[in-house]
């Protein structure tokens, strides 16, 4: 008789990595998304721009979480 406790858990830890993965690749998804946005961006000035790209590689998801509410949203609604 198989335990079908033990097999749920066994699987458990796959679905824990695989839901891992999907959330990162979509955190980078949104990351590369907000730098190519500020790479285009021509309202804001190039000193501007250069500030935000270099923050974006340094800081990673959190610039490109404050850059979105900051100036996407302003620019793109």
């Amino acid at each position: 008789m198989i335990n079908s406790f033990a097999v749920i858990t066994s699987y458990a830890q796959y679905l824990g990595i695989f839901l891992l993965l999907v959330l990162l690749a979509v955190i980078l998804y949104f990351e590369i998304a907000m730098l190519l946005d500020a790479i285009k961006n021509k309202n804001i000035s190039d000193s501007a721009r250069t500030y935000w790209i270099i923050a974006m590689f340094l800081i990673h998801p959190f610039v490109a979480i404050y850059y979105y509410f900051t100036e996407y949203k302003k620019n793109n609604y």
